[in-house]
């Protein structure tokens, strides 16, 4: 699944009791999370961001499908 979360995209793995956790484009605000002033993202390693969100914060989720087949 994709998102949208206060205008960064985000990759959903995860959801649990209301928190959704993903992978995160963090290009819009790159500056502002290497300064750890957007709490809900971590640094996961070299160009590599979570986050943790509220699903209700959330927008523009949209379903995904991979093709688990290769040729």
């Amino acid at each position: 699944m994709l998102a949208t979360w206060q205008g960064l995209g985000v990759g959903i793995q995860k959801y649990r009791e209301g928190t959704v956790y993903s992978f995160v484009d963090i290009a819009p605000k790159e500056e502002q999370i290497r300064r750890g002033e957007i709490p809900e993202i971590t640094i996961a390693g070299p160009s590599e961001y979570h986050g943790a969100f509220r699903w209700e914060d959330l927008s523009d989720v949209v379903l995904t499908e991979h093709d688990l087949l290769t040729r």
